[in-house]
């Protein structure tokens, strides 16, 4: 049933970059604190919180049930100034308060375990560095107040035709400053209050 009688044949997912590969195989010092404490590190690295409407029935259950749509909660892309940054806003600090901010958020985690992570997210996290540099972008030109657009079907001008073809599912396509925003961008805004709701309408 899963492979359909054996039509459909998936290739192997490529390995993990390090020190991930590592650190689930394993291989490396810091593996067995790594795994046993992996939803801490999990946590302290995602870009927003998850949303949803929560159904409680009457009586004990040991089950966590939702009711309706999961949807995601983001934020502004810089704290408000009264709360410490979370989610997304820590990608924007300097490497060393973002090791900080991280180790405040649970105890027992370790620094450079920390520092390491945060330099493979840097180098190969598709969505942490392109809203990265949106964002430097944006800051380049001294704008006081700004958004950045995640436009699902744009295509950056001067590129090959066919790398920015519209997708067949969603998928993001192209982070653009300070666009009109349509039906289903996503907006990250420099400065906002609250959480907002990221979901399929």
């Amino acid at each position: 049933m899963c492979c359909s009688n054996g039509k459909v044949d998936l290739q192997p997912l490529p390995a993990l970059p390090s020190p991930l590969n590592e650190l689930f195989g394993g291989e490396a010092l810091n593996s067995k604190h790594f795994l046993e404490n992996i939803r801490k590190y999990n946590a302290v690295f995602q870009l927003t919180s998850l949303g949803c409407k929560e159904a409680n029935p009457r009586g004990w259950n040991r089950q966590f049930r939702i009711q309706g749509q999961l949807y995601h909660l983001i934020g502004s892309l810089h704290a408000d100034g009264q709360n410490p940054p979370s989610f997304l806003q820590i990608y924007f600090l300097n490497d060393d308060d973002q090791v900080a901010r991280r180790k405040s958020i649970f105890d027992g985690l370790l620094h450079l375990l920390i520092l390491d992570i945060q330099e493979s997210l840097k180098e190969h996290h598709k969505y942490a560095k392109e809203i990265r540099c949106a964002y430097e972008f944006a800051v380049s030109k001294d704008l006081k107040d700004f958004s950045i657009i995640i436009k699902e079907s744009a295509r950056p001008a001067g590129t090959h035709p066919g790398r920015y073809d519209k997708p067949d599912f969603k998928q993001v396509a192209v982070l653009t400053p300070n666009e009109p925003a349509g039906h289903r961008d996503i907006v990250l805004r420099l400065r906002d209050n609250g959480l907002r709701r990221i979901r399929v309408t």
